[in-house]
């Protein structure tokens, strides 16, 4: 990487380099760059069969059953404060 691209890539993500970040970081993102490319060179895919997930687990999912449910009543009593049938919560927008 050279110092211009360095340039290039900070103003584009909005960085502030100093003159030693300037000076050290275009050999080591070079480095960095070196050993990702390396490790796109290495075949990890040949005979490995392609999965959905990496632990096979059959059954996550259920059949939808229709089940009873809390009456309003009983779902209001867990509410600190209720008013009308409704729960009744602090206001979070301000009206102007």
């Amino acid at each position: 990487m050279t110092l211009q691209e360095l340039e290039e890539l900070a103003a584009t993500a909005r960085l502030g380099l100093t003159d030693l970040e300037k000076q050290m970081l275009p050999e080591q993102i070079s480095r960095i760059l070196a050993c990702v490319e390396m490790l796109q060179s290495v075949d990890t895919t040949t005979g490995v069969a392609p999965t959905v997930y990496p632990i096979m687990q059959p059954g996550l999912l259920r059949e939808d059953k229709i089940t009873p449910s809390l009456s309003r009543d009983a779902a209001l009593a867990n509410g600190p404060e209720v008013e009308d049938n409704c729960f009744r919560v602090p206001r979070v927008i301000e009206e102007d």
